[in-house]
């Protein structure tokens, strides 16, 4: 490597090292697995405690190139983390195996502490970044190893076809939980039945998007499921969100069928042909008619923030969509007896996380109310007791009350998970001495679907900086620099994504889509014509 990272790219700060006789001397055939399959694969097999470093551990690789590289052979390389070393994990490399790169390579900045699962993870990531840093069709003077991480292989499935299965399954099984009413996966079915009837009825169509106005509640999820399944496009506004904003959106749609909460929000709209939502009662209509879409046509849309201007409207593809709950589902396998509890808002594309993730897997959503103080870290623990939650998401505002009043999650909670704002690595090792809980956190602008980088742990790896972890289903994440070429190693650059995660522009704004959304023609030789949507920022 061919110079240290700066501190801006979290975990990978790397320097060169020269091997002690320690590291060295540990490599053994025997404690070497097989050569990984694949175009580079990782594992391991033993857990080594060297009698000389107490508490250190020692995990082996055997890592293997594929056709591209010019040492098909593969590397081994050998990690260990020992409480002596401070605050550094080395990487050493067996003499003769890793062309070019005899020695090992230093990671500083991470603690002394860590599991054997977490140095697992970091040699993966290690070694496909290593993958990188070797492959013979790029310019390695040049290029970053963290310039590019590889993507996960494309999540295909027939997201509509596995949505009602899981809404025909089970029918009896709790689906959502509210301070109202508690609906089965059966009451569920009939309600987007006969909702997606009425949305017929009202002149719901593939090209006219569907504005749902209203807070969390059964009736919502019940319509965007409709609206799902229809292939039409769908926006949430918060009824509290400022007249002006809420006005821009709805003049910005074009005639958009508008279902609103019941009450005084229907007579404020002053918008012709506006229904409440909701209205569907429980029965037994005739199956709704599905209808095919391609990949790209419109699941939904989303507005930003618009903190540095005009609100963007973003439109993301059936695709995408399809392509990231698909990945959630793998990655992260639910059953009935989980409860996933509701915490964000709808207006937020990771609401669609929350609500798709547990009912494409039969598992039960709990809403925390319209009204009660749930945000207060020890109303949200007793609810969470209360109704056997399983995983919920909490942004870092939350999690720092959670420490300042010492205040633990009870024992049903198996995983935390979150994101949406910078999760410093202080608040992450307080927050986990109170919940030794695996997690996860998560990336993703507003201008891709939901998430397309995810860090996970046990919590006994914690570096200085929490890393961005590693890409979803078919990103690509990359920094280039302003010309959209691989930063010199070492250099600051912009984070930028490629792949299946992107949305598909923004709507009805061709001049910013061109500006944002690029065509790159080359993409380091390991695509063609990949498209990429730049995000402010460097790889944190």
């Amino acid at each position: 490597m061919h110079s240290e990272l700066a501190d801006a790219y979290g975990p990978y700060a790397l320097r060169r090292h020269l091997p002690t006789q320690w590291e060295t001397e540990k490599e053994k055939p025997e404690d070497v697995l097989s050569k990984a399959a694949g175009f580079l694969d990782a594992s391991f097999e033993t857990e080594i405690e060297p009698a000389e470093h107490p508490g250190a551990i020692s995990l082996v690789f055997e890592c293997g190139l594929g056709s591209k590289c010019a040492d098909p052979a593969g590397f081994k390389l050998n990690l260990h983390a020992a409480p002596a070393s401070g605050s550094e994990v080395v990487i050493s490399f067996i003499e003769g195996t890793l062309p070019t790169a005899p020695g090992s390579l230093i990671l500083s900045g991470h603690s002394a502490t860590i599991s054997k699962l977490a140095l697992a993870d970091l040699g993966h990531m290690i070694c496909a970044e290593i993958n990188e840093w070797l492959n013979p069709a790029r310019d390695s003077s040049s290029s970053s190893v963290i310039a590019q991480k590889q993507s996960n292989k494309i999540k295909s499935t027939d997201l509509l076809s596995n949505l009602l299965k899981a809404l025909r399954t089970g029918a009896e099984n709790l689906a959502i939980r509210s301070d109202t009413r508690d609906w089965t996966y059966g009451q569920l079915y009939s309600f987007v039945n006969a909702t997606g009837w009425r949305l017929l009825e009202l002149g719901a169509t593939k090209g006219r998007p569907v504005v749902l106005i209203d807070t969390i509640s059964n009736e919502l999820i019940g319509t965007l499921c409709a609206c799902l399944l229809l292939g039409a496009p769908f926006v949430v506004i918060d009824p509290d969100t400022p007249i002006k904003r809420r006005n821009r959106i709805l003049d910005d749609l074009q005639a958009p069928l508008i279902l609103a909460a019941e009450g005084a929000l229907l007579t404020e709209l002053h918008a012709p042909g506006a229904q409440t939502i909701g209205a569907a009662e429980f029965f037994n209509p005739l199956p709704l008619p599905i209808n095919l879409m391609n990949g790209e046509h419109p699941a939904y849309l989303i507005y930003t923030s618009g903190s540095t201007g005009t609100p963007k409207c973003v439109e993301v593809g059936h695709a995408a969509l399809e392509n990231f709950l698909s990945w959630m589902v793998e990655a992260f396998t639910l059953t009935s007896s989980d409860r996933v509890l509701v915490t964000t808002a709808p207006t937020f594309d990771v609401f669609m996380r929350e609500v798709f993730w547990p009912l494409l897997q039969g598992a039960a959503i709990v809403l925390p109310g319209r009204h009660s103080n749930w945000l207060d870290p020890r109303t949200l623990t007793s609810l969470c007791a209360e109704e056997r939650i399983t995983h919920l998401r909490l942004v870092p505002s939350l999690m720092l009350e959670f420490v300042q009043l010492g205040v633990a999650l009870p024992s049903t909670v198996k995983r935390f998970m979150s994101g949406g704002e910078a999760v410093s690595t202080k608040l992450l090792q307080d927050f986990i001495a109170l919940n030794p809980l695996p997690f996860c956190v998560f990336y993703g602008p507003t201008e891709t679907t939901i998430n397309i980088a995810l860090w996970q742990g046990e919590g006994n790896f914690t570096p200085i900086n929490t890393p961005l972890g590693s890409p979803a289903a078919g990103a690509q994440l990359l920094i280039l620099d302003e010309s959209f070429k691989p930063v010199p190693w070492g250099a600051a650059g912009q984070l930028s994504v490629a792949g299946t995660p992107l949305a598909n522009s923004y709507k009805d704004n061709a001049a910013l889509s061109e500006e944002s959304f690029r065509w790159l023609l080359e993409l380091w030789s390991t695509s063609l014509n990949s498209r990429c949507e730049a995000s402010p920022g460097n790889s944190e």
